[in-house]
């Protein structure tokens, strides 16, 4: 049969209704398996991944409900309100939006009194503004047994605090564990940018924390822990302007609650490569921390306050005894500081290979003072507190203590051979 797309004596058999043609199905079969309606939202299947787009609040709550594990959950251009996180993902659960800038969410909150049904865990949250409309709320709050949670590629802007994980009421508890904070803009809190009040491996990498609201009655930090273990802050730069009502924030501080609670404690914590260009008040406290690596900082804060504090707090005041308040087993090298406050005892079991700008002061062995012959000392400078390369921080560090010093600086250049001091390895121009 002349045009047949069978060969001759297979031809369907009269009267058989046809079925599709081979092309026809295998369309539908496509089409199917990619696009289908999902909970009033579009659906994109790719393999074992699902993409589910949402654009209203509404749709949002119901697919963080709906997912088990795997999907992504992908944010149209808009505003949407304040969301809680509810259950647990059995693998991660992406919630993303199209674009940083044109997607704002007024904030996120794990569940506060959460059991092994309720606890947040296998949350990635990125690419969009957070932005908490008052200061009667956090941005971002991570309650007690919440985990593996990652917030990254992210603007957070105002509340309470940006971010706040939060252990209480502490005792018989699961703090929250692994939550990875990175490559993320953090400004405008009415409190600490960061509060920590219990957590366990926590992760802030190459975050910009800045700009906290001028709060005349409190204090405000860049990160403050008061209850942590296995704590990393690393390849962070802090600032806020120069003029304000306070100045005895901090731009890092570590230590105990005051008054004293014997289930908060502040230990194992890694702070490296962080450049605090300008900060009202020191740039780096600790007080009652169990131990703590401090390398290859930067630390250069206003109105020639410390760049590096260690205190001990009176008992009799604080509660507590006097070991509880110090700072045990701490190791400090290859740090630029404006200045060292060094309050607290026993001494430092290593400081090494520092260099302190402030001539005539001292601390530890190997070290440097006077000037450390930076570009521009301006924090208003992209290129704030860049080595030159006559400066005497240049291949002047050390390796040691324990393996800790970094492999790369805060802008991921190698540190080859000898480590410079401070934060920013020397760049020789191309």
């Amino acid at each position: 049969m002349s045009g047949s797309l069978y060969p001759e004596g297979m031809s369907p058999a009269p009267h058989r209704r046809k079925s599709p043609s081979l092309p026809y199905r295998l369309l539908i079969v496509v089409l199917g398996s990619l696009v289908t309606v999902f909970i009033g939202s579009f659906v994109l299947r790719t393999g074992d991944r699902t993409t589910i787009e949402v654009g209203t609040d509404k749709e949002l709550e119901k697919a963080l409900v709906r997912v088990t594990g795997g999907e992504t959950i992908l944010l149209q251009p808009g505003r949407y309100g304040f969301h809680q996180l509810r259950k647990p993902y059995a693998s991660p659960v992406t919630v993303r939006g199209v674009d940083r800038a044109a997607v704002q969410v007024q904030g996120f909150s794990t569940v506060a009194d959460a059991d092994a049904e309720s606890a947040a865990a296998n949350v990635v949250i990125r690419d969009m503004t957070i932005a908490g409309p008052d200061g009667s709320r956090d941005a971002l709050r991570i309650n007690r047994g919440a985990h593996h949670i990652v917030l990254e590629d992210l603007t957070i802007r105002g509340g309470q605090h940006c971010l706040k994980i939060n252990a209480y009421p502490y005792r018989g508890v699961a703090w929250p564990d692994d939550i990875t904070v990175r490559d993320s803009d953090l400004s405008q809190s009415l409190g600490d940018v960061v509060q920590i009040t219990g957590g366990r491996n926590l992760v802030f990498e190459h975050n910009f924390i800045h700009d906290p609201l001028d709060n005349p009655s409190d204090h405000v930090d860049g990160i403050q822990a008061i209850a942590s273990d296995g704590l990393k802050i690393v390849g962070n730069s802090f600032t806020e302007p120069s003029a304000g009502t306070t100045d005895v924030n901090q731009a890092i501080i570590l230590g105990r609650a005051d008054p004293y609670d014997q289930a908060l404690s502040v230990r194992k914590s890694y702070v490296a490569n962080n450049l605090i260009a300008g900060w009202r008040g020191s740039g780096i406290l600790l007080a009652g921390t169990e131990t703590t690596w401090v390398v290859n900082n930067t630390s250069m804060p206003y109105r020639g306050q410390s760049g590096f504090v260690t205190v001990d707090k009176d008992p009799s005041l604080s509660g507590g005894t006097a070991e509880a308040w110090r700072n045990t087993d701490l190791k400090v090298w290859n740090n630029i500081f404006n200045k060292v406050s060094d309050d607290s005892g026993p001494d430092a079991v290593f400081a090494s290979h520092n260099l302190v700008t402030t001539g005539g002061a001292g601390y530890g062995d190997n070290l440097l003072t006077g000037r450390a012959r930076f570009v521009t000392a301006d924090p208003t400078k992209p290129e704030r507190y860049t080595l030159k390369a006559t400066s005497p921080a240049v291949d002047s560090g050390i390796t040691t203590p324990d393996g800790m010093t970094p492999s790369a600086d805060v802008d991921g250049l190698s540190r080859r051979g000898l480590p410079d001091r401070g934060a920013r390895e020397y760049q020789p121009a191309s």
